[in-house]
This record gives C-alpha cells, structure tokens and sequence, in this order.
C-alpha cells in the first residue's frame, strides 16, 4: 500500500517501534587526542559527516552508517554498551574490548537523507541517499552483488554456534560517500548526559546551537 506524507508520518507517530529519523554515533578518537564531545564538536563545525572504511565495512568503499533504531533504543543500546565497555577497561579480566560508538551523535529526518539535494542549487541529486543495508551472510550476498555494492553487507550468522553475528538491532543505513555535507536546522545532537552536556555547551559555538533543531540528552531516557 503506498502512503500519502501525512499517513506515512501518522503511522510512525502511533508506532513506538518505528522513527522517522537515522542516527548517527561518534565515537573518541585518541589517535588524534579528541574526546567524544571534541569529534562530535569538530563534525558540527564542519558541518559534514566523513565516510570511512574502518569498522565493519566490508570491501574498500568508504561510508557512513546510520542506525534506524528509535532514540529510545539508541539510548538502551548506546548507553549499556559503553557502560560495559567502561567496566572491561578497568577489570584485568577483558581490558581489551572494542569500543563500537559512544551515546553521543547526531540524528536527522530520514527522508531528508533517503533523497540528498544539491547543497548549491537544492535540486535532488538522482539515485544519491542513505537506504538500509544487508543483512545476510557475507559470502551469499557476496553472490548476488557486484564487488562495488559490498560496503551494503552486514554480515548475518544465527547458526554459527558460539560465532553467532546478529547487528540487526541496529537496524543499520549506509551510504557510499567520502562526505555528508547537513544542515543545523535539520539536526538533533544527542549527549550522553547532563556532564557530557555541559562540556559539549562549554567548547560549541552558540550560533551553532541556535540553529540545532535540538539536543537530547539520551541518559534521562533510561533513568
């Protein structure tokens, strides 16, 4: 059944399961001596997303991952992952645990990012947006796509045993891009907590914040 936009916004507004909006988390970056709230700051300054292809990319493309999650489940699994994480640095048991992302990001419409528009003439740019991956295991999709769309894999593995791979939660977007220039206007920076939000208005621009369509702090979700 096709929507209309106003029937298509009134099903996510009944939906607690779904959103109309795409996050994306940052993480620090202490080969360059920058906390969380520094590359969040540095990302709002610039006023682009970069693509990579660290993490879990497969091939060479650079991208920048979304999740699709809803900022209450961005919060749960943000925020517990890096609790645990926290936990592991400091026993002596597990010091080593990868640091997937920090609760700290950004999040914008989804249908602002599903059709991008040229940032001069604001004409939509033909077959150019952010859409969800693949889940599937890496070497069947490996099977039905060509080499240059691998970076849409998300490798998937329910009967691996004690290796079972499961990210669906994230509910993850890509897009292959070096860049994602974004406007203020249409974004919501996402904090930690009240500490990490003092630090974050302390070091930001006040012009930047004026413009910000808003700021969650994702701890008074949970608590």
């Amino acid at each position: 059944m096709a929507y209309t936009p106003t029937t298509w916004k009134q099903t996510y507004k009944e939906r607690t399961d779904l959103t109309g909006f795409l996050t994306h988390l940052t993480r620090p970056q202490p080969e360059n001596n920058l906390e969380a709230t520094d590359v969040l700051i540095k990302i709002l300054r610039e006023g682009t997303l970069q693509g990579s292809t660290k993490g879990y990319i497969v091939g060479n493309e650079k991208v920048i991952c979304f999740q699709e999650a809803p900022i209450y489940s961005i919060a749960e699994n943000a925020i517990n992952h890096i609790e645990d994480y926290e936990r592991h640095v400091q026993s002596t048991v597990n010091p080593f645990v990868k640091l997937r992302y920090y609760p700290c990001g950004l999040s914008l419409p989804k249908e602002v990012l599903y059709q991008l528009v040229d940032s001069v003439t604001q004409q939509p740019i033909p077959n150019l947006g952010v859409r969800p991956v693949i889940y599937e295991k890496t070497e069947i999709a490996k099977c039905f796509l060509p080499e240059n769309e691998y970076w849409r894999i998300v490798d998937f593995e329910l009967t691996g045993g004690a290796n079972i791979t499961d990210w669906t939660h994230e509910r993850e977007w890509r897009i292959k891009t070096n860049g994602l220039k974004f406007f203020y206007n249409n974004t919501t920076v996402l904090l930690r907590d009240s500490k990490q939000y003092q630090e974050f208005m302390d070091k930001i621009e006040p012009d930047i914040v004026k413009q910000l369509a808003g700021i969650v702090c994702l701890d008074k979700l949970l608590y």
